[in-house]
Parts: structure tokens; sequence; C-alpha cells
């Protein structure tokens, strides 16, 4: 094992295959290398696809490599597609944007249709965003923007209460390690 963990290191690295059964209609995969998030989406009618918030990462053929390893329904020869989505206005924003394209491949009816660059440029939408993602994880409400167009407001009492939750969760890592 290594300090703080107790799965034994070598056990950590490894990805057992999974089987998709045949209700799923779209598989999310999230994808961290290097620092920077991507995400795969499988999407029986559209097929495998792939979001770079940056354009193109890199990530994409280690992404594939993982695919191909982990879900050994696909065929070895299936490429990734580049998949639709908002490009990061800045460096650290990646996961965000991730979040955003997963989060309308399950609320939005045909994702492929959004104009990203629209929704985006609303005025102040990342902070709202990132405050809807704080909201839905502390309260397990999630709110459809799709449907509903506007992130819904934050009173401050609830605004405390996240961030004492927040803040509770932040101390326990820092004193044991461990998020749970």
């Amino acid at each position: 094992t290594s300090e703080g963990s107790s799965y034994p290191v070598e056990a950590r690295h490894l990805t057992k295959p999974w089987i998709a059964t045949k209700d799923h209609v779209t598989i999310l995969i999230p994808f961290q290398k290097h620092l920077h998030w991507t995400l795969a989406i499988l999407h029986k009618p559209k097929g495998l696809l792939h979001y770079d918030s940056g354009g193109e990462s890199g990530n994409r053929l280690i992404l594939e490599k993982a695919i191909h390893k982990t879900i050994p329904t696909i065929k070895q020869t299936t490429k990734l597609k580049r998949a639709q989505g908002p490009l990061q206005p800045n460096q650290y924003i990646c996961g965000d944007c991730a979040c955003l394209v997963a989060y309308a491949w399950c609320f939005h009816p045909a994702p492929w249709t959004i104009d990203w660059e629209k929704l985006t440029n609303i005025d102040g939408f990342f902070p709202r965003w990132r405050r809807l993602i704080r909201y839905s994880l502390c309260t397990g409400e999630i709110y459809n923007i799709f449907s509903h167009f506007d992130i819904p407001t934050i009173s401050t009492k609830e605004q405390r209460k996240i961030s004492a939750f927040v803040e509770a969760k932040a101390a326990t890592i820092a004193t044991t390690g461990r998020a749970i």
C-alpha cells in the first residue's frame, strides 16, 4: 500500500473490463491525463465520440487505447470521432467544460445540436455553472438548464450550508487523507 491509501499501489492502476447492457444508449467516460480532462461518449446512434475542450490535447489516442482495453465489445478498429462542445477560455476550466458536455448528453434531447458558443457566452456562465455543480453535489438536486434555461439562484442560507459542507469535507480530507 502507499501512504494514505488502503489499496496496493499495483491495484490502483488496474482497470477491469466492463460490458454495457443492451439498454444503454449513452455511456459517458470522463478521462484525465496530464492534468487535462476530456470526455468519451459512447452513443448507440452516433458512435464513439471524444470531446476535448482544448481542441486536441493528445489525450484522444491514449483514451482510445484505454477504451478498447476496458470495453471488449467495442471493435479494435473503432476510432473516436470528435464531439462538439465549448472551447475552454483559459488554462484551468477543462473539468468544468467536460462536466458541461456530460451534463448536456444527460439532459438535452439532442446535444449534438447545441450552439456551445452562444450558451457559454451568456454573461457569467461558467461561474454560474460551477455554482450549479456545487449546489447539485451538496443537495442531490439536479436542475435541467436546457428545459428552464437559467441556472437557479441560491439563497444566502443555502450558500452558507454548501460552504460549510465543502469546508467540512476539505477538513476531513486534510486530516485523514481520505475523501470518505
